[in-house]
């Protein structure tokens, strides 16, 4: 069996309008800025989160970004990495500190 290996990067936030445009979801913030910068949108909805699979600079990268507030999001990583059966060579999480 091939191992593949990609990057993920994560951006946490947290959902509702409440938190939109607040420091709380600068990871949203940041996923939606490299989304536009790459004119791609999510295209896929699993495990309480969207995600769109694409190639940055001949790499496989994975962009997620958790529908479940920041707290909650580490599930939603840990079952995306299970349905993936993907080794992730990095994982980049973004958040606010």
């Amino acid at each position: 069996m091939e191992v593949l290996s990609m990057k993920l990067i994560v951006g946490l936030g947290n959902p509702g309008n409440e938190y939109q445009n607040t420091r709380h979801n600068m990871g949203f913030m940041v996923i939606d800025k490299i989304l536009d910068e790459l004119k791609l949108n999510f295209t896929k909805n699993k495990h309480k989160g969207v995600y769109v699979q694409t190639k940055i600079k001949g790499e496989d990268v994975i962009i997620l970004k958790p529908l479940t507030y920041m707290n909650l999001s580490g599930g939603v990583v840990n079952s995306f990495v299970k349905f993936t059966c993907v080794c992730f060579a990095i994982v980049v999480v973004l958040r606010v500190a």
